[in-house]
């Protein structure tokens, strides 16, 4: 079980690392 809860917090958290990458990138991509 805390497997499991472990795979999913680092999935979300991966997830979320992505999304910031893809903002910041948009942003840059706005202003450049």
């Amino acid at each position: 079980m805390l497997d499991f809860l472990k795979r999913i917090f680092a999935d979300s958290s991966s997830r979320k690392q992505a999304n910031d990458r893809l903002r910041v990138v948009l942003t840059h991509d706005r202003t450049g």
